[in-house]
């Protein structure tokens, strides 16, 4: 019988060299294919576990299998080219003069030819929506548009897992949407470590919830994602139509309402009593 286990994490635990602890005794899985949201508060380790899931941060306290394979300094190449981070900052990942030759920049070190690299250049452009930007150039480019070229150089080596840090942070309503609807279209396996959490709920099927560097809950997203008392008590908010609505919220994000303009119908929405009225009132 095959494993459709993508991620093992068991008894992860690491600290810093300067004496500062970062993870202690993670242990998760998830299933091939899955949407996972990854939140805490800052300094929670979302940002570090990622690190680790891929190698960038080497550590033998703890055991991690990534499709199949244990990371460890013998398989880390191979599994760097089946996990793909997208950092926060875009700047951090787009370094050449085009965007095409960001977004070959991996392919060209995995060893492809030039056909497969323009291919691959092309069909990751396409699924961020961003065809025709080849010759432009990634420092000229909106910020927006800069997380989705971000997105495309991940893309291009093909992973069977991508992992998100932030995807959404400082965008406008429209590159937030932009970003949103081109995750929901990728099959890969991803983690999306965010304080965004309606765009979570709209992405994830389950969720890790992180505090000082343990996991404290995993389940569901409209589970852990809606509990408003769990969020508070690990630093957390959640959003006012989470407050308002509840779980009730999550087939109204599932359906691509988008709550920029909560505020202008929150009195109607608190007396709603029906979900298609609800889906009424916000549809406005």
């Amino acid at each position: 019988m095959s494993d459709n286990r993508d991620i093992i994490v068991k008894n992860l635990s690491y600290t810093y060299p300067d004496g500062t602890p970062a993870l202690k005794d993670v242990c998760f899985e998830i299933t091939k294919g899955e949407n996972v949201a990854l939140v805490g508060q800052n300094g929670a380790g979302k940002s570090t576990l990622l690190l680790h899931l891929n190698g960038v941060i080497e550590n033998n306290n703890g055991c991690i299998t990534i499709v199949g394979k244990q990371l460890d300094k013998k398989n880390v190449p191979d599994i760097r080219k089946k996990v793909g981070v997208v950092f926060q900052d875009p700047d951090d990942q787009l370094f050449m003069s085009t965007v095409f030759d960001d977004v070959a920049f991996g392919p060209i070190n995995m060893g492809f030819s030039e056909e497969t690299v323009k291919e691959r250049v092309k069909k990751s452009l396409q699924k961020v929506g961003l065809s025709g930007f080849e010759e432009r150039c990634p420092h000229h480019l909106s910020f927006g548009e800069k997380k989705r070229i971000s997105v495309a150089t991940v893309l291009s080596m093909t992973p069977d897992i991508l992992l998100l840090d932030e995807p959404t942070s400082n965008l406008d309503p429209g590159g937030r949407r932009n970003i949103i609807e081109t995750l929901k279209t990728l099959d890969s396996t991803k983690i999306i470590a965010s304080h965004d959490i309606e765009s979570l709920l709209e992405i994830c099927d389950n969720a890790i919830l992180m505090d000082k560097g343990r996991v404290v809950a995993t389940g569901r997203s409209e589970d852990i994602l809606t509990d408003i008392e769990l969020l508070n008590s690990h630093g957390l908010e959640a959003p006012s139509i989470v407050k308002m609505l509840g779980d009730d919220v999550i087939p109204l994000l599932r359906d691509n309402f988008d709550s920029s303009q909560i505020k202008r119908h929150e009195k109607t929405i608190k007396k709603a009593i029906s979900k298609k009225r609800k889906k009424e009132i916000f549809c406005k």
